[in-house]
């Protein structure tokens, strides 16, 4: 897998996609005091394209955004925080969110409290009540409930679950339900500490100091990778258990290699691995690890993107006329390129996304409003098109 990511538009060309725009505003969050400061809640989080969606509370609507390697992820105390931890239903913070919607810092939001293995629990749907043991707790239709990327309805959770429930003063906002789960902590982590592990072909994260993280019960191919040493091994997490990963036991005997074949579609167009020109017609033997990669060519602007190899062998084909890029690897490893610099665009195609996008906003847009909301839009519209006859 080669992962396109980086900050832009999302593509809406996909049909029966959903597509989510950020509000302009949240680029001014950070001026404001804690107090004021806007609630969201994740949604969805796609660690391979690096895609996060949010809940804002202040409007009830969903938006969707995009962070790279360069995002800050910080806990409720302010400190650095592996954004394995960001997961569906923690309550964040955004800051610094660009015009095309890339987060530059996310921090678990400081002013809700969490509770972590709630077994005693029930609801009295009837009174919006939620009780934890003998406590009542209110909450209402933004209620969020989350079991790992589904969301679910309050009625179905079981007397069997385990819940982490996240609220703010008497007020429940999301309910966790984490029954099923184990933990993967990594041990010995110095030598591949800012790289990257791979969870079969989905979970990517970035590597800290013996760092931990939750995971749905079941198998996984781990796989790291750093400056050419690397390896994979198959784990088994389990529920409400703890598999410890020593990292030495995968790094291998260094340096290691991947035989890497670069398929661009322009004639003229120049690849180019760590400054080195490269034949894109042979395989490329490029060292375990972070690489950059440069296109160039006559047409577009140079197209560059960070490589990052953990696998024996992969072909990535690079389509510079739409910006689309693929890969097909021949492991079960992987590989994750970070966005720099995206290709030019002709005035023609700039001004066909433009409206595309302006097309979307106004679809989208009527995500949370009311019916009369709803309707105030189209006599405008309907208004609108009567005027330019």
């Amino acid at each position: 897998m080669l992962l396109l990511v980086g900050c832009g538009s999302k593509d809406a060309s996909k049909e029966g996609s959903t597509i989510y725009y950020y509000p302009k505003d949240t680029q001014e969050a950070e001026s404001k005091t804690q107090e004021e400061r806007e609630l969201y809640v994740i949604a969805s989080m796609d660690t391979a394209s690096e895609e996060i969606r949010l809940y804002r509370y202040a409007n009830q609507m969903a938006y969707q955004y995009h962070y790279t390697l360069d995002t800050v992820f910080l806990d409720r105390y302010g400190n650095y925080y592996s954004a394995a931890n960001f997961v569906p239903g923690k309550v964040i913070y955004i800051d610094q969110v660009d015009e095309e919607g890339c987060i530059g810092k996310i921090q678990i939001a400081d002013s809700v409290w969490e509770y972590t293995e709630v077994e005693k629990f029930s609801v009295d749907e009837e009174r919006g009540i939620f009780y934890i043991a003998d406590t009542k707790y209110d909450y209402d239709d933004q209620l969020q409930v989350f079991s790992d990327q589904s969301q679910l309805k309050l009625s179905e959770l079981t007397e069997n679950d385990i819940l982490t429930v996240i609220g703010k003063d008497k007020k429940i906002l999301s309910i966790l339900v984490t029954t099923g789960h184990g933990k993967l902590k990594l041990l010995n982590t110095e030598l591949f500490e800012g790289s990257y592990l791979q969870l079969d072909t989905s979970i990517f994260a970035m590597i800290t100091s013996n760092m931990s993280m939750e995971l749905p019960e079941g198998d996984y191919t781990l796989s790291v990778a750093n400056d050419g040493w690397g390896g994979l091994t198959e784990i088994s997490i389990q529920r409400g258990k703890t598999t410890e990963v020593d990292l030495d036991t995968l790094k291998g005997e260094g340096p290691q290699y991947g035989n890497i074949l670069f398929l661009v579609d322009l004639e003229d167009a120049v690849v180019r691995v760590d400054g080195e020109k490269v034949n894109t017609g042979l395989p490329v033997k490029l060292r375990y690890g972070w690489h950059s990669l440069v296109v160039s060519s006559s047409v577009y602007e140079d197209w560059s993107k960070k490589l990052y190899v953990n696998s024996k062998e992969a072909t990535i084909s690079i389509e510079l006329d739409d910006g689309s890029l693929e890969r097909t690897d021949k492991t079960d490893s992987g590989a994750k390129t970070e966005e720099t610099e995206s290709e030019t665009e002709t005035a023609s195609e700039t001004e066909k996304k433009n409206s595309q996008k302006d097309s979307e906003t106004k679809e989208n847009s009527s995500e949370g409003l009311t019916t009369e909301d709803v309707m105030e839009e189209y006599l405008s519209t309907l208004t609108e098109l009567l005027d330019s006859l």
